[in-house]
């Protein structure tokens, strides 16, 4: 019902496709000021970080105007915020909430941080993990769990993660790895079986990454992107925000 409210206009699908949304979600309504407006950064006309594709919108009954936009939120932006939805943007604010502004802080976790583990129940210590929070799945793990986007995301070693993710596509968009952040948004996740990190964006436009080391270092942003390292190519992955808690 949301969608279809001034959401599959031909302009609005052509829209979302050039934003990189596959052709399903561009008849679901992504590209529809009218049903996402403000439902990320990329959406947002009060973001320094908008699209510049995502200007442009009906103004009246067959008047499209391309350079309008509203700062009014999207009939499912408004419904996401009360049913507890988030999207992608959630997660970049949420680790950018607990990790570090910067590097230097070992395994003396931020007390945001350890507030969230405590809370969403990530903080035990196991597993060879001498330290809570010194870890990057967990570190991970709690962004996800605190900004209640996933209760039940993995918390074990980053292999379990990256089968997690791929075991649950209604949740979890896998993004293609193109060496670049030119299809990502704030928020996506990057995994392989070795160490898990989140790709962030701060509200200058710096990028960055925000992760921790186990045993070495706890959450801490790191400016600059990397997308491969010794073990291989990162798994890039998209919460998409509909967790069947929510959907009920």
């Amino acid at each position: 019902m949301f969608f279809r409210y001034n959401g599959t206009a031909q302009k609005y699908i052509d829209k979302a496709v050039a934003m990189g949304f596959s052709q399903e979600e561009a008849q679901n309504g992504e590209g529809s000021p009218y049903v996402m407006n403000m439902f990320d950064e990329r959406r947002d006309p009060t973001s320094p970080n908008m699209d510049p594709r995502w200007g442009g919108m009906y103004v009246a009954d067959g008047v499209y105007d391309s350079s309008a936009t509203s700062k009014r939120p999207g009939a499912y932006t408004q419904y996401a915020a009360i049913a507890g939805i988030c999207g992608s943007n959630s997660l970049n604010e949420v680790a950018l909430q607990l990790a570090w502004p910067e590097t230097g802080h070992g395994c003396n976790a931020k007390p945001e941080y350890k507030t969230a583990m405590a809370e969403v129940g990530t903080g035990d210590v196991g597993g060879g993990i001498p330290v809570p929070g010194c870890s990057c799945d967990r570190f991970v793990a709690t962004v996800i769990r605190y900004a209640k986007a996933d209760p039940n995301v993995e918390i074990g070693n980053t292999n379990k993660q990256l089968v997690y993710f791929r075991q649950h596509p209604e949740l979890y968009q896998e993004i293609p790895n193109e060496h670049n952040t030119s299809n990502m948004q704030p928020g996506d996740i990057m995994v392989l079986n070795g160490h898990i990190m989140m790709y962030v964006k701060r509200d200058d436009g710096t990028e960055g990454i925000a992760s921790a080391s186990i045993g070495s270092r706890t959450g801490e942003f790191n400016p600059g992107v990397y997308f491969s390292d010794w073990r291989g190519d990162y798994n890039i992955f998209r919460f998409t925000g509909k967790t069947p808690a929510n959907e009920t």
